[in-house]
């Protein structure tokens, strides 16, 4: 049985997770630019998943943890999906924040929680439905419009329901 050395689990990965959010190699060059790594073009990340490329520098694996939403730790390790205790405490201490809250809409990675009327959903975001939301802003002031589109609209993809939060990434709240 063959090994998978890190720098191939690095490359099934990052070509994973950026199929994933539905991205092209450009559309991550273009990300990696963004954060402040134009070195990693859309040439070298093909060729970092190709296998071509035999080595990855700590600095461009942090960049594109960064650019893909994610861990430098769950990039290398391939386990973007597992949710650690820490971060099952911090999804459970939002639910507890929004208690005395009528209305509200908290994104953290993929958890997605909403409070409506009393309410509370709580939705794990494909990639897909994360990028709708940020592209469309306004849904996170409209909780019932959010839950609406969710459940039968033109946000409705299979979302599993498991909850995750990204180790790092920024909260991004609503409350009415």
């Amino acid at each position: 049985m063959e090994e998978v050395t890190t720098t191939q689990r690095l490359a099934d990965q990052i070509k994973r997770l950026r199929r994933n959010l539905g991205w092209s190699a450009r559309r991550l060059a273009d990300e990696c630019a963004r954060i402040g790594a134009p070195s990693l073009t859309r040439s070298t990340i093909a060729k970092i998943e190709s296998g071509t490329r035999k080595s990855v520098t700590a600095t461009e694996v942090k960049a594109l943890a960064q650019a893909l939403r994610t861990t430098a730790t769950d990039l290398l390790e391939g386990d973007a999906a597992s949710v650690s205790t820490a971060h099952a405490e911090a999804a459970a201490r939002l639910i507890e924040a929004v208690g005395n809250v009528e209305t509200a809409v908290i994104q953290v990675g993929a958890l997605l929680v909403i409070k409506n009327e009393g309410l509370l959903t709580v939705r794990d975001l494909s990639p897909a439905q994360m990028e709708q939301i940020r592209r469309n802003p306004g849904l996170v002031t409209d909780p019932a419009r959010l839950i609406e589109q969710l459940e039968g609209g033109s946000l409705r993809e299979d979302a599993d329901h498991v909850a995750t939060a990204p180790e790092g990434q920024s909260i991004e709240a609503s409350a009415m």
